[in-house]
């Protein structure tokens, strides 16, 4: 039942991991929150980790909401920032290709994946072979 965002700086990849359930709400409260972090900086490339969510209070009205509050916040961010949706289950791997869909009018790269050390090499602009630390922030 909650959302723990990190920054990791060397990488320039703020990280969103989710537990439990997530709403609309709590993914708001998550953009604001790293907004307000001193580490936060407007290029950095995003990561839901959605590995451990288990129930979604999502549905398709709340998707284009997202994706409209996701436009509104581009005025605090550098255009084609990158953001990787990590899910590793159908459904919730479902949702975020709606999100993908509907976001992809927007000036920034959106992408999903089910592999994490795929969304970690694609957020960092390298392979995965050519990543120095992963998602959560342990060496390789």
């Amino acid at each position: 039942m909650s959302i723990e965002t990190r920054i990791d700086t060397d990488a320039g990849v703020a990280v969103h991991r989710v537990e439990g359930e997530i709403d609309l709400d709590q993914i708001r409260q998550a953009w604001e929150n790293l907004m307000q972090n001193p580490d936060f900086d407007p290029a950095l490339n995003v990561l839901w980790d959605l590995s451990g969510c288990s129930r979604a209070v999502i549905n398709a009205q709340d998707i284009k909401r997202i994706r409209d509050e996701t436009a509104a916040i581009l005025e605090y961010r550098q255009p084609g920032y990158r953001v990787a949706l990590l899910a590793t289950r159908d459904l919730y791997f479902g949702l975020c290709r709606m999100f993908e869909a509907h976001a992809s009018d927007l000036p920034i790269d959106v992408k999903v994946f089910r592999d994490r050390d795929a969304a970690w090499g694609w957020l960092t602009g390298g392979d995965v072979s050519s990543a120095t630390t992963g998602p959560s922030g342990e060496n390789r």
